[in-house]
């Protein structure tokens, strides 16, 4: 019995390490899809959330003889009251009664952007809305570049991870790439202009 023991060996040193760094490569992999999955459905989430709010604003226009709620060409928070900030800048981007009155009578719960859990109040935290005399810049290469400039009405979104989005990235999530002229001091964005 004790000849048994004796010959039995244990892992070397070096087998050990060659385990710990596959298991480390393939943790890796994994959280790298991982993350790619959770952009995918974000992204996914965002064009859904987008569609519902225009669907409310074309029934408002449907009502109410063809007109866009109006916002003077600025944008306007969705989901929040009059003077009340969002995107982090208490003196720019604020919510609007009458915008939010108008959407929310078609759309009670007015989606958050998905990124915006512990972010509130931060870039890019909310869905913006922006009427039909707001222009901003629409390129083919990035939205860094100026380009033509196209009218609204638009619903803006600013990406989390990207402090100036391109063409492709907006479009990617179902968005024109653009740049405002719109005075929200908030670099490029991404814009979807109702149909």
């Amino acid at each position: 019995m004790k000849k048994c023991f004796k010959n039995k060996k244990g892992f070397t040193l070096i087998e050990l390490l060659v385990v710990i760094a596959i298991i480390g490569i393939l943790s890796a992999v994994v959280l790298v899809v991982l993350n790619d999955a959770k952009g995918k459905a974000r992204d996914a989430r965002r064009v859904s959330d987008v569609k519902q709010i225009e669907r409310a604003l074309i029934m408002y226009v449907d009502g109410n003889n063809g007109i866009f709620p109006s916002t003077g060409g600025a944008a306007k928070c969705l989901g929040l009251l009059n003077n009340i900030p969002c995107w982090g800048m208490p003196s720019g981007i604020k919510g609007d009664t009458n915008v939010n009155a108008a959407v929310t009578s078609y759309l009670p719960n007015v989606p958050l952007d998905p990124s915006a859990s512990g972010r509130v109040n931060q870039l890019g935290d909310r869905y913006l809305y922006a009427d039909q005399s707001a222009s901003v810049w629409v390129d083919s290469i990035d939205c860094i570049t100026q380009g033509q400039t196209e009218t609204g009405p638009f619903i803006l979104w600013k990406p989390e991870e990207v402090l100036n989005p391109t063409t492709a990235q907006c479009k990617g999530m179902g968005f024109r790439g653009c740049r405002g002229t719109i005075s929200i001091g908030a670099g490029a964005f991404c814009a979807h202009k109702i149909q």
